[in-house]
């Protein structure tokens, strides 16, 4: 599926959507909107309805051609993301997450029942890292619930500065200021890493010495004698040569350094963002801080379960295949009446050859319909599968969907428990299970009552 890149800051909004052949990247569509003073302030939405009318209006500006999809990976501005980097030991993928939940409280400040968070991780020569980032669940939240009012569906949400990192050939060490009319972003990198970033209001004075301080900063943390400033945004040549001068550092324009030089699209972030859209989802391994976890991200369903319009699609979807299921059960019963009526019509009647071939035919039907009965009774060859799950779920867990993949090798389950304890305790009920062969817990998301979860379980074989 076709995937944009969303930029979100306090003055601005830009779409982009990329279109790769061979080696060569080529614009599809972009577009890019001014946005009204008090909308985004210091990365807090303070307006939802003026910034979802801009949304809207930015869908439909796209050139050369319009956006063709809705769905997008959203940068969101720096100021509401904390992001940091940590060693950390090197141990199976998998077991990644469930060791720093146990742990988040040391790696991430607040409180951790009051954030969604994400993770990558990062394995380098020396050591291995994993870099973390973090963002208020109701900051978030507002945002999510105007990206469904724009019918825009988000695959990943990342920092503004991740996504610039990816816009790059080399940027090894480098300090990346992005300015625009208000704000400034400053992102350092190491091995195409963000190693420190930071967003702030910016009233056009004292940006040199601001620059200056930063670097200082960074460099005495790094350990590093010099860096290179890659300066992006609202900067004329002429202010680029003066710091130069001023800071001593090698300071170069953005466009010198990024994979994709084309004059219309000049931001990082946004180039950034467009490229991750360009990811197959199996390739796809960066953070996401969608209260699922990417792949999750990547199905509309649980995209917008994300924001939380997944109940009204759940009670039309029910309502819809109850009416099926219905239906299909008069047209069942009516097929055996039928069927019956016309054998026992047949048996007292002379039986020619085509009617002996009828007879077969029949004959050939009535397994199949029989075994359709048994499932509209309530008796399936994977209704033990189910059940093993459903019956596991200890009071205070709430499952929303039990649901086989089209293969039968595993079942997902997602839902809602009271609290860790009583999760842990499902899922430990899942594990003992003769039925299951594995058991991962693949997503949680904590609020202040409940927490939110997805889980895969393995049929065995």
């Amino acid at each position: 599926m076709q995937i944009s890149g969303l930029q979100i800051s306090g003055t601005r909004v830009s779409l982009l959507t990329l279109k790769k052949q061979g080696d060569a990247l080529h614009v599809l569509s972009f577009a890019t909107l001014e946005l009204k003073d008090g909308i985004i302030e210091n990365g807090i939405l303070k307006n939802p309805r003026e910034l979802t009318t801009a949304l809207i209006a930015l869908k439909k500006m796209g050139k050369p051609k319009k956006i063709g999809s809705n769905y997008v990976v959203v940068g969101l501005p720096e100021e509401l993301v904390y992001l940091t980097v940590k060693p950390f030991p090197s141990i199976e993928e998998d077991d990644i997450r469930d060791a720093l939940e146990l742990n988040l409280r040391e790696f991430m400040p607040g409180d951790s029942e009051k954030i969604f968070w994400g993770f990558q991780s990062i394995k380098t020569k020396e050591n291995a890292e994993v870099l973390l980032a973090s963002v208020n669940h109701e900051a978030l939240t507002a945002y999510l619930s105007v990206f469904a009012n724009a019918k825009l569906t988000p695959v990943a949400v990342e920092p503004s500065s991740l996504a610039s990192a990816r816009a790059f050939k080399e940027i090894s060490p480098s300090l990346l200021v992005d300015i625009d009319k208000k704000n400034v972003l400053v992102a350092a990198f190491s091995d195409k890493i963000v190693r420190y970033s930071n967003g702030f209001p910016f009233d056009g004075e004292n940006l040199a010495l601001t620059i200056k301080k930063i670097i200082g900063f960074y460099k005495s943390k790094r350990e590093l004698e010099s860096v290179d400033i890659i300066i992006s945004g609202r900067v004329s040549a002429d202010e680029i040569s003066k710091l130069n001068k001023y800071t001593g550092e090698n300071v170069l324009a953005a466009k010198e350094k990024l994979i994709f030089k084309n004059g219309e699209v000049s931001s990082p972030v946004v180039l950034g963002l467009a490229m991750r859209g360009l990811l197959e989802q199996k390739d796809d391994e960066n953070l996401s801080l969608l209260p699922l976890g990417t792949a999750e991200g990547y199905e509309e369903k649980k995209a917008l379960y994300s924001v939380g319009a997944i109940a009204n699609l759940t009670t039309v979807v029910s309502i819809l295949f109850i009416a099926i299921f219905i239906g299909f059960i008069v047209l069942l019963n009516y097929l055996s009446y039928s069927s019956d009526q016309q054998l026992s019509t047949l048996s007292s009647q002379k039986i020619d050859p085509q009617t002996t071939e009828a007879q077969k035919k029949l004959a050939a039907l009535e397994p199949k319909v029989s075994y359709i009965k048994t499932i509209s009774k309530g008796v399936s060859p994977i209704g033990d599968k189910i059940q093993g799950v459903t019956s596991a779920a200890p009071d205070g867990i709430n499952l929303k969907s039990v649901t086989m993949a089209k293969d039968t090798s595993t079942i997902q389950a997602v839902g809602t428990a009271q609290d860790r304890d009583t999760l842990g305790v499902f899922k430990d009920g899942l594990i003992e299970n003769k039925l299951f062969s594995k058991v991962d817990l693949i997503s949680t998301s904590v609020t202040d009552t409940s927490v939110d979860f997805t889980i895969n379980i393995a049929i065995k074989k």
